[in-house]
């Protein structure tokens, strides 16, 4: 889905949005519409094999890795560069859960005409709960299933491969990160190692907030987003 203001400047710089594992183009539809309102060319899309009942096609869910998902976000960004209505070498990323991780892989094994990630509670804990469940890759069945949305073994031999909290903090540009101090699901200590990897990032805590922001915290997210991203342009 593509989001632009009506009086849009005639170049935009870009920013792509990506959802976390089993979410959909709308999981950050408002920080897709905010960014849009402040001038930007942005994308959200569902991810091929990562999105429940997603649009794109082409991946099963039990295909989907990480990997994959970096490739996917490597072919987005050539395609809108390819738009004569951007400025090509403007790209933010922003990304929640899972998809907070491809953008921060991404960013780090890619970082030309990135200038910067904006990540909302992002799944710094994914290669230390892959290892909790399996030690090595024969122990890898051919399917697990995670909150109801169901991986292959590729997803998990992509993530005893790698530690992200070392792996995916190696971009150096401006990180924004916001993250709530209530996520049971990506305790806020795998964020805070991700923090100081990163060569330039910087941390918001939501006070109560849990994993995926609504209501108040997202509100504040936005405002995060936006302040954060004054400061790139």
């Amino acid at each position: 889905h593509l989001y632009t203001a009506k009086n849009h400047p005639k170049k935009m710089p870009i920013a792509i949005v990506s959802h976390g594992l089993g979410g959909n183009y709308q999981e950050l539809g408002a920080y897709a519409h905010d960014l849009a309102k402040k001038g930007y060319l942005v994308y959200a899309f569902d991810f091929p094999g990562g999105s429940t009942g997603g649009q794109s096609t082409g991946l099963k869910e039990e295909q989907m890795s990480l990997t994959t998902e970096v490739n996917d976000l490597i072919a987005v960004k050539s395609a809108l560069q390819k738009r004569i209505d951007v400025k090509k070498h403007q790209v933010l990323l922003v990304g929640g859960s899972q998809g907070g991780v491809v953008s921060s892989l991404m960013a780090s094994q890619h970082p030309q005409d990135i200038q910067g990630l904006a990540l909302m509670y992002p799944a710094f804990s994914m290669s230390h709960d892959a290892r909790v469940k399996y030690q090595n890759t024969s122990e890898i069945p051919t399917t697990t299933d995670i909150f109801g949305f169901t991986v292959g073994k590729d997803y998990y031999r992509d993530l005893l491969k790698i530690n992200v909290v070392k792996d995916a903090t190696k971009f150096d540009g401006p990180v924004l990160i916001v993250h709530g101090n209530e996520d049971s699901i990506v305790p806020i200590k795998y964020v805070g190692q991700a923090v100081d990897n990163f060569p330039n990032a910087q941390m918001n805590i939501l006070d109560g907030a849990g994993h995926g922001f609504d209501g108040k915290a997202q509100e504040l997210a936005q405002k995060k987003l936006n302040k954060f991203v004054k400061t790139l342009n």
